[in-house]
């Protein structure tokens, strides 16, 4: 859901404590990945319907849908257990083409053209860790990195690209 007064997304909600340092244990929505966070220093609570800004001061993947924060307001369990069950969101402030893991997997089914020829269809995002990848047919692998993307076009489902010589 994006509200509209601040361009924020919901990324998921608080389910529970994380231990005795006030750290909290964020539960993602279906699809998203950690990675949604890399570039935040603040994420939003929604309390009573309204984005209250909190500043990360640690952030740890726990599992595949679990995150655990800890905010730089509060440093004790029972601080932190006010803001159970509340709902996540983060500024989407980027372009398309800038966004991570969770924004690229809107791309699954685009076909990708470098130099007006067909490189493929995007089949799957692979996270090795160290960089993001379109997985084509045939199990092509294709960088997702910003530089390579010149423009999406989600009308005609095209990501056009600008890929080095020799890496098809």
């Amino acid at each position: 859901m994006i509200y509209q007064k601040k361009n924020i997304i919901s990324i998921g909600s608080i389910v529970k404590t994380h231990g005795v340092q006030g750290a909290l244990l964020l539960r993602l929505n279906e699809g998203l990945s950690g990675s949604i966070l890399n570039h935040s220093e603040y994420c939003f609570l929604m309390i009573r319907s309204k984005p209250v800004p909190f500043k990360m001061e640690d952030v740890f993947e726990s599992n595949a849908t679990d995150i655990v924060l800890q905010f730089h307001d509060f440093a004790t369990k029972p601080e932190a257990e006010q803001f159970l069950n509340l709902e996540v969101a983060v500024e989407q402030n980027k372009p398309l083409k800038k966004q991570k893991t969770d924004q690229l997997l809107s791309l699954l089914g685009y076909k990708i053209f470098n130099d007006k020829k067909l490189v493929g269809t995007i089949q799957d995002i692979e996270n090795t860790g160290m960089q993001l990848l379109f997985v084509l047919e045939d199990d092509l692998l294709i960088p997702a990195h910003d530089d390579l993307i010149d423009a999406v076009d989600k009308k005609k489902k095209i990501v056009y690209m600008n890929l080095p010589d020799g890496l098809i």
